[in-house]
This record gives structure tokens, sequence and C-alpha cells, in this order.
């Protein structure tokens, strides 16, 4: 079994040498959706969330998007969205099987 999930693991990580790279600025959070790991889509500014959203409502979405571990530690999302381009890079994700799309968040 655990030679099994040690193959599993080493071909989800060749797979994952063929997504673009995406410009780590901390740690290399790769998220998991659906028990696999999820699909870099890019970094987005505020227009990205603006032009995706389904009212123009950038922040929202970037709000709704957010990965859960990082939502209990912003102290103020319009501080958030006013620093994204900035000091703050917002890396999307797509789960290839749900579609589900998640962001992450990480400062200079």
């Amino acid at each position: 079994m655990a030679d099994r999930v040690v193959k599993k693991q080493n071909e989800k990580v060749t797979e994952l040498s063929f997504c673009p790279p995406v410009p780590w600025i901390q740690n290399n959070d790769w998220p998991v959706c659906c028990d696999d790991y999820m699909t870099y889509i890019g970094e987005w500014e505020r227009e990205d969330f603006i032009k995706n959203s389904t009212n123009g409502d950038g922040l929202s979405l970037l709000k709704e998007l957010l990965i859960d571990e990082l939502k209990n530690n912003v102290e103020s999302y319009e501080a958030l969205w006013a620093d994204l381009g900035y000091e703050t890079a917002a890396f999307v994700f797509k789960c290839s099987k749900c579609g589900n799309k998640v962001v992450l968040c990480q400062d200079y």
C-alpha cells in the first residue's frame, strides 16, 4: 500500500512539472482539491478579479475565493485589495475535477 501511495505522489509531482511555474514569494503551498493538486491559473490583480466576478465586485470575489487557511489571518480585506499588485500577489488555482477556484495570497 505504501508503495502505491509513493508511486501516486511521484506521478502527481511529475504532472505538476508541466504546469506553469508559480512565482512563489514565501512558501510553496500548492493547494489540493478532490484529492489532487490544483492547476495554477496565474497571478491575478484587481482588474482580473473584477473581470471574473459576475457583478463587477472584484473584492467580493477575492473574499469568496481566498483559501480557507488565510481567511482568518486577514485583518482588512480593503487593505489586502489595495495592496494587490504591489506588496501582495494573488495566485489563482483551479481544480481539474470539480472546477473550484481558490486564491492564495503571499506578501513580499
